[in-house]
């Protein structure tokens, strides 16, 4: 464990165009894009696995800010659900 020693608070910023699948905004970026739902679902997973990593290394505390337009990319209830359990 990495932060087995120290109590560590770890901010994690996300934006969805960093996201691995994701091919243009227009497609993908935007509420009206076609794949809007699917980048959504790629931001929340690539997200999670953070967080998991995170928690395994030991980190105590962990602040995820999503930093998309409205900040709406990243589905929350999967999200907190992983944090919490």
């Amino acid at each position: 464990m990495i932060f087995k020693e120290i109590q560590v608070k770890v901010y994690v910023m996300t934006d969805l165009e960093g996201v691995a699948g994701i091919i243009n905004f227009d497609d993908y970026g935007t509420p009206k894009g076609r794949y809007y739902e699917t980048a959504r679902e790629l931001t929340t997973n690539e997200t999670n696995a953070a967080i998991e990593g995170l928690i395994e290394d030991g980190a105590k505390e962990i602040l995820v800010v999503d930093g998309h337009g409205m900040e709406l990319s990243i589905l929350l209830f999967f999200t907190l659900q992983r944090l919490v359990n």
